[in-house]
């Protein structure tokens, strides 16, 4: 079949949000879904009060499950933190109820495939950092193969994609794919060097949003529900940041650059390959965690006053941070497809 007779999608698997994105004329549509959910009571009250304000539920042995967005205010409400269906960039498997939560909240994001040859791309995180080449721990590995299944099962032909990888098919066509991409999540922080589109190295490291929220809610005494809806509406690394919420917050995200931009120099000190690298490379930096103003320019601070075995052109955010993974997800499945 044609590649002009494919149609592509893309999808970002992320620990907090899951992001569709497909192709719109020259550009993307993208829709989201927060990948939490809340188990209330099941009580003829309780199914009434959600009826009535058109709140949508699964009724699960003597609980209401309330997916996405919706189960936000009920953690406000209760003062409890949502429960997630991923942890650490991964298949929550501890929690029995998962799997069919996050199979319902993608399934109703991306829909079944409506065509003959429908191809998708889907973010998984790499191995940890250190981990020997060519190794994936097996709850990676049992991930990745669980959203491959759930996709095909959808009628995709899915194909995994590094999410760091994917940073960088979102943002750097124009260098034929040579940079850096860092996907800051919820769970864990990406990384991968690539090299003309061939890649270099990828490894992931376990810090990312869940650890300042968990943090900073246990320094002040809050939820960490509460401490991420502040984290994503009111902060910002600029501001003089007086209230406690905010110092801590602070303080969090200073120890997370430099435990990253550490991360980044052992990685690259221990690689043969980043020696040979004949030219400058961009940074791109990308994720959710990444968005309070003043992240980038402290990042690339840290960055820069590190010594590397590698020379840095520039560092930049994506142009659409929150949906840059899924973009890539969507243009790594269409230019490979297109080679071959």
């Amino acid at each position: 079949m044609s590649y002009m007779s494919s149609f592509f999608t893309g999808v970002d698997m992320g620990t907090s949000r899951i992001v569709c994105a497909r192709p719109s004329g020259d550009g993307f549509i993208t829709k989201s879904a927060l990948n939490a959910y809340i188990q209330v009571k099941d009580t003829p009250a309780a199914r009434q009060a959600l009826n009535a304000r058109r709140i949508g539920y699964h009724a699960v042995g003597g609980v209401l499950e309330i997916d996405g967005a919706s189960s936000v205010p009920f953690a406000q409400v209760y003062n409890v933190d949502l429960k997630r269906t991923m942890r650490l960039g991964c298949l929550n498997n501890h929690d029995s109820a998962a799997l069919e939560v996050l199979t319902r909240l993608t399934t109703a994001l991306v829909e079944r495939a409506q065509f003959g040859e429908s191809i998708l791309g889907f973010s998984v995180p790499s191995a940890p950092a250190g981990t020997n080449p060519g190794e994936e721990p097996p709850v990676f590995m049992h991930h990745r193969m669980v959203l491959k299944r759930m996709f095909e099962e959808l009628g995709y032909e899915a194909n995994a994609v590094q999410e760091g990888e994917a940073v960088v098919y979102a943002e750097l066509a124009d260098t034929g794919y040579t940079g850096l991409g860092i996907s800051f999540g919820a769970g864990l922080v990406n990384v991968a060097l690539n090299y003309m589109a061939l890649p270099v190295m990828a490894f992931s490291l376990e810090r990312g949003g869940d650890f300042i929220d968990s943090s900073s809610a246990e320094v002040t005494g809050e939820k960490s529900v509460r401490m991420r809806l502040f984290k994503e509406s009111r902060f910002s690394l600029t501001a003089e940041n007086r209230d406690p919420a905010s110092r801590a917050i602070h303080l969090f995200y200073l120890d997370l650059i430099d435990y990253v931009v550490e991360g980044l120099a052992s990685a690259f000190n221990e690689s043969e390959s980043i020696a040979v690298l004949d030219m400058p490379i961009p940074v791109v930096i990308a994720g959710g965690t990444s968005m309070p103003q003043g992240f980038v320019q402290l990042f690339e601070r840290a960055i820069r006053a590190k010594e590397l075995p590698l020379e840095i052109s520039e560092v930049r955010a994506a142009r659409d941070p929150l949906n840059a993974v899924a973009i890539g997800c969507l243009e790594y499945a269409r230019a490979n497809r297109s080679r071959g």
